[in-house]
């Protein structure tokens, strides 16, 4: 069973001497040996069914992992093709609400510079039980996918790209491109969709957040979340319409990225990734909006001077590592109390009141905290308290709630956990 105690890892660091296993390189006939191992690089994204069964980690190790809930001991690694990608960059992963299948993204390949070949990223469709990949979809992506999601019915994919493109639509049917909308996502700067040969698409503007959400009417929603703002669209018919936007400074961010819809879906929370060097103060925070016009509903959550040790720690001029900082992922869950916002990212447990942290110290390093708000504020107070919970020294790469169990899932650099 799943441990419902705070801070308590669901999954825990694999041994230290993996077993290798032999995968098929892609276009090659030459067998290779990979590390068989969940955790055999730095997890990036994690994405969990309807039911709560199965949770799935992507990382740049060329498997796709799913793990049971209720067993975390056996996971199960879908192997994808071995291909010379674009280094350090995002490994996106969803699963539908069936848990049937699995959706992973790859950067594209990478030429003789180690710079990014237009249109050559892709994303696979595997088949959960047989592990074998279903489909392979590469056109249309002109930029690497930064977020996947498959929509609660399973009958729609949608993808969020990197590098000023936008959004993706396709129809899980017969996997035809439905839908897609690149304007305004590269800002003010050229465009890179279609994919051009020869362009450096990586100064571009970036869309990391996405998720799924209904309207009044019982209309699908997507939202996208990045750098050039956040944006609503209705799926009609299989066509996204884009129905209400607003850019970071409307919103009071810096640079949107990850998203979370309210349990009752009236509401939207957007994660501040920052913009490092653009403030002599450090904003940990956390918008919340109206999800239909995406108009803010308060001031952005944030850290009281009170729940922190000193302003100084906060000082990029007192403290220069601060700028480091940043609550970029977010969930949202409901619990008998209320409603909780999770924030995640990189937020020094060091610099919080001893007071507010929950958890247990597990070494000596600096150790990184999740940021949690309870919602709505107790009465006679305008501001919701803020408290934390320690997640090990890595910092937190995503967040997916767990409404069943009342719980938030959450992946730092080298576990998966729940509080």
């Amino acid at each position: 069973m799943l441990c419902r105690r705070v801070a308590c890892a669901l999954i825990v660091l694999a041994s230290a001497v993996p077993a290798l296993a032999q995968v098929q390189p892609e276009a090659s006939s030459s067998p290779a040996l990979v590390l068989n191992d969940a955790f055999a690089a730095p997890l990036w994204r994690i994405d969990v069914d309807a039911d709560e069964n199965h949770l799935v980690s992507a990382s740049p190790a060329k498997a796709a992992v799913v793990w049971s809930l209720d067993d975390v001991s056996a996971p199960d690694l879908l192997r994808l093709p071995l291909r010379e990608e674009e280094m350090q960059r995002a490994h996106a992963v969803a699963i539908s609400a069936d848990g049937k299948r699995v959706a992973a993204a790859v950067p594209p390949l990478r030429d003789d510079r180690g710079f990014a070949k237009a249109g050559t990223a892709a994303i696979y469709i595997l088949d959960r039980a047989s592990r074998r990949i279903e489909r392979t979809i590469s056109q249309d992506i002109a930029t690497r996918p930064q977020a996947v999601r498959f929509s609660p019915d399973g009958a729609w994919l949608a993808a969020a790209l990197s590098d000023g493109c936008g959004l993706r639509v396709w129809k899980t049917e017969d996997w035809t491109l439905a839908s897609a909308d690149d304007e305004g996502y590269a800002g003010t700067g050229g465009a890179c969709c279609p994919a051009t040969p020869g362009i450096d698409c990586d100064p571009f503007p970036d869309t990391p957040g996405l998720a799924w959400a209904k309207s009044e009417t019982g209309d699908p929603l997507i939202i996208t979340s990045g750098d050039t703002g956040v944006r609503l669209y209705k799926l009609t018919a299989g066509k996204a319409e884009r129905i209400a936007a607003k850019t970071p400074e409307e919103l009071g961010v810096e640079r949107p990225e990850g998203v979370a819809v309210s349990p009752d879906g009236s509401r939207l929370a957007v994660a501040d990734a920052r913009i490092r060097g653009k403030s002599t103060t450090v904003k940990l925070q956390v918008a919340v909006l109206d999800l239909a016009s995406l108009t803010p509903t308060s001031a952005p959550l944030t850290l009281p001077e009170s729940a922190v040790l000193s302003p100084a720690l906060l000082d990029v001029k007192a403290t220069p590592g601060a700028d480091q900082m940043a609550l970029n992922r977010v969930a949202w869950v409901t619990s008998e109390t209320g409603d909780t916002i999770y924030a995640g990212g990189l937020l020094w447990c060091q610099i919080a009141d001893p007071s507010l942290i929950d958890g247990t110290q597990e070494g000596e390093g600096t150790e990184n905290c999740i940021a949690r708000w309870e919602l709505p504020p107790p009465s006679g107070q305008d501001a919701a308290p803020v408290r934390f919970v320690r997640t090990g020294l890595d910092r937190v790469m995503d967040l997916v709630p767990l409404p069943k169990r009342k719980a938030v899932a959450y992946a730092t650099l080298q576990r998966v956990g729940a509080i």
